[in-house]
């Protein structure tokens, strides 16, 4: 089965929600693992990530855009070392954070922690310092560091999985 979390800012509420879509029973329909559905999990929210925080990160995939790394943050909470200790990721860089969206009015006021930052600290290795596009898969975390960087991570992501499948 391959299971398959994604994460993604959440427009409205940052409430996380499941969902099991015909591509995702398609997905799942590939191994005799006993579980009845696909795991495909959206999450938005930072504080409310349950779900990624009991998640053995070795046999799912993950997959992430600009902020949406932060959720890779909760994995990581209330233990000495963060599953993730060492996988290399794309995030949006803090340098636009801390200055031309802030100038922009693009954000209302700085930030009271860093993506980048944070990611580090807790042992990830952030492969981007600019936002131009990049994309980076290190074992099952497949990550875009902006909208930029969207299209290049949806066809990696379907590559992906795809290979998943197949294996």
């Amino acid at each position: 089965m391959v299971r398959v979390i994604l994460t993604s800012r959440s427009a409205s509420d940052g409430e996380s929600s499941r969902t099991n879509t015909p591509a995702g029973r398609a997905i799942a329909t590939t191994s005799g693992d006993s579980l009845p559905n696909p795991k495909i999990l959206i999450k938005g929210s930072y504080r409310d990530n349950v779900a990624c925080r009991s998640t053995r990160c070795a046999d799912r995939f993950i997959i992430t855009l600009c902020h949406g790394p932060a959720a890779l943050l909760a994995v990581g909470l209330d233990r000495d070392t963060s599953p993730l200790t060492g996988y290399e990721s794309c995030a949006f860089p803090d340098a636009l954070d801390t200055g031309a969206n802030l100038d922009l009015g693009y954000i209302p006021g700085p930030m009271p922690w860093l993506l980048a930052e944070g990611l580090r600290a807790q042992g990830l290795v952030v492969v981007n310092e600019d936002m131009a596009g990049h994309v980076h898969r290190d074992r099952g975390l497949l990550t875009g560091e902006s909208p930029l960087a969207a299209d290049a991570l949806g066809k990696l992501a379907a590559t992906t999985l795809v290979e998943a499948t197949k294996s």
